[in-house]
């Protein structure tokens, strides 16, 4: 690649070149998909639980699915957002309209009582949510 002179008293013939060398842009456009790969699996469960360990197979779905987290210290998280289980069924009544198709799939933390678990499923219920899924860790052999 050559490089002409913007001076017009240089005597040269030569124009001035009007390409963009796009080897630097690759570079950052690598280093960027790179960074996305690594920090990606990082972002998709924020919320930190012990989940129980048991024998069971995974079940792929392709449906509309809601993520509720019970954290050991007895929080509902609704995909991030913390909601009180005073005010649970006005957040839930934002779902009615999808919940007939969509899949509550619950992370409980394995320290976590069972009252709460089974207070979490009931508003579900009666907020129509019907599908409802618990999501557990393979246990290791």
């Amino acid at each position: 690649m050559s490089f002409g002179s913007f001076d017009a008293h240089s005597g040269s013939n030569q124009s001035a070149s009007a390409e963009i060398n796009m080897v630097p842009l690759i570079d950052v456009m690598l280093v960027l998909l790179v960074i996305f790969l690594i920090a990606a699996p990082l972002i998709t469960h924020s919320i930190n639980v012990q989940l129980p360990q048991v024998n069971a197979q995974a079940i792929d779905t392709q449906q509309e699915s809601l993520d509720v987290t019970i954290t050991a210290e007895g929080e509902v998280f609704f995909a991030d957002t913390l909601v009180e289980m005073s005010a649970l069924s006005e957040f839930l009544e934002r779902y009615q309209s999808q919940a007939q198709e969509m899949e509550v799939r619950i992370r409980a933390d394995e320290a976590v009582n069972y009252g709460l678990v089974a207070e979490t499923m009931s508003a579900l219920k009666e907020a129509g949510l019907n599908k409802i899924g618990f999501v557990t860790q393979a246990k290791a052999d």
